[in-house]
């Protein structure tokens, strides 16, 4: 029973619905689809809005997901489509700016300052982060140097990012007391951040600390199993100290990952032979030569096998390769002059060990230009120097970072872009080698 005073709207709704009723088939069915379009719209765009942020906030995460393991590159694909919805948010573009300045890509992460500037105008944050990718371009003057450690000192909620850009640059401009410093304070806020203890373990290796570099490599390992720099670095190591039962788990783990990896390859050849496993050793060496016959490393370590096994015929052969590629190897021509004199053609051995003594004065060299190099960080001449003389000496390591520290401070400079795909190239990594010399 209807109460009386709804009896008006009861009789209204049955008058409306009959009157629909009434309608001719085809309004009837545009009143309806009219209806349903009222209720769906405002439903797909809620859906369409919302599904754009969520897509958003899923590549943030990817991006930060791929920061952890510093894969720039990736984190930059994630964080370029993220922009693509967040276009104005000041936190998106800012992880962005600083993304592309660990990844050394300087003028993007500029633009992206200038859009966060656009947007917000110039807040703390976005100068502090100005101020790191000058630093990180070589333009750290004592005044900035003075103001960063201040922040630091003040316990700053960056410190840590501080300290990291602080520890890069000192690396590259060789100076290892302070890269020590930073490097002590950045793991003493973040002890398991796995790139400081391989920085630091690198820096313990120049100081021939081996034991605690091995310790800190070993650390990083430990922390994250897929770290393969980290990986790397120890297996060579654990190689050079005479410990090479150690080093062979470690290129086993490597090559398991990395099957087609030229560098990781020929470690383990030359981990097996340090073990006494001479055929493995060289089976390994063959496969390698077949597909890069220019390997500098594993030609020469072919002839040092054939020398130390007293087939010096065989040795030779080897070992010219060696020389024809880089002639000025000084540990190549120490080996040919070696091989020549037992056999008997003492001029010839003579030649080339007068040479290989003529580098070693290079070392002293060296050393000179580390202190040049401490006292004038932006000369980049003075850094492809070093390189090309750490090349020569077989420190590819190290030569890479004195190169890559040239590059970081004048990007285009075309010297050591020639050295470095010229030491690609020779390493297996045409890839690499063609990026350069583009």
């Amino acid at each position: 029973m209807i109460h009386e005073s709804l009896v008006p709207f009861a009789r209204s709704g049955v008058s409306a619905a009959s009157e629909q009723n009434l309608l001719p088939p085809r309004k009837r069915y545009l009143v309806y689809g009219l209806q349903l379009s009222a209720l769906l719209v405002p439903l797909v765009l809620l859906g369409y809005f919302g599904g754009r942020h969520l897509w958003a906030w899923h590549h943030f995460r990817g991006a930060q997901e791929a920061l952890k393991h510093r894969d720039f590159t990736q984190a930059q694909i994630h964080l370029r489509d993220c922009l693509w919805i967040w276009n104005r948010d000041l936190e998106t573009h800012l992880l962005a700016a600083r993304t592309a300045r660990w990844a050394g890509q300087f003028e993007e992460a500029e633009s992206l300052l200038n859009d966060c500037e656009r947007f917000q105008g110039s807040s703390q944050e976005v100068l502090l982060e100005r101020l790191l990718l000058k630093a990180q371009r070589g333009e750290l003057d004592s005044g900035m140097e003075t103001q960063l450690w201040t922040l630091i000192d003040q316990g700053h909620p960056t410190a840590a990012q501080i300290l990291e850009t602080l520890s890069q640059v000192y690396l590259y401009q060789y100076r290892l007391d302070r890269a020590v410093r930073s490097l002590e304070a950045w793991l003493r806020l973040q002890p398991d951040v796995i790139q400081a203890l391989i920085w630091r373990a690198q820096v313990r290796q120049a100081h021939q600390q081996f034991d605690d570099a091995v310790k800190d490599f070993q650390r990083a390992v430990d922390l994250d199993p897929d770290a393969d720099d980290a990986r790397l670095q120890l297996a060579n190591l654990l190689v050079y100290l005479e410990r090479a039962d150690r080093a062979l788990e470690h290129l086993e783990h490597l090559r398991r990952r990395q099957p087609t990896n030229p560098t990781v390859r020929f470690r383990l050849a030359r981990c097996r032979y340090r073990l006494g496993q001479t055929a493995a050793a060289q089976e390994l060496l063959d496969t390698l030569l077949a597909e890069s016959p220019k390997h500098l490393d594993a030609l020469r370590e072919r002839g040092r096998i054939a020398l130390d096994e007293g087939r010096e015929a065989e040795a030779e052969p080897w070992l010219r390769q060696c020389l024809a590629l880089v002639p000025d190897h000084r540990e190549t021509l120490y080996l040919l002059g070696q091989c020549l004199q037992r056999l008997g053609r003492e001029t010839e051995s003579r030649e080339y060990l007068a040479k290989q003594k003529q580098l070693d004065g290079e070392l002293l060299r060296l050393q000179d230009l580390a202190r040049l190099i401490t006292a004038s960080p932006q000369d980049v001449a003075l850094r492809q120097e070093a390189g090309a003389i750490c090349l020569r000496h077989g420190r590819d390591e190290e030569a890479v970072r004195w190169l890559t520290g040239s590059l970081q401070i004048d990007p285009s400079y075309r010297p050591a872009h020639q050295s470095l795909a010229e030491y690609y190239e020779l390493s297996g990594r045409p890839d690499l080698a063609a990026q350069h010399r583009q």
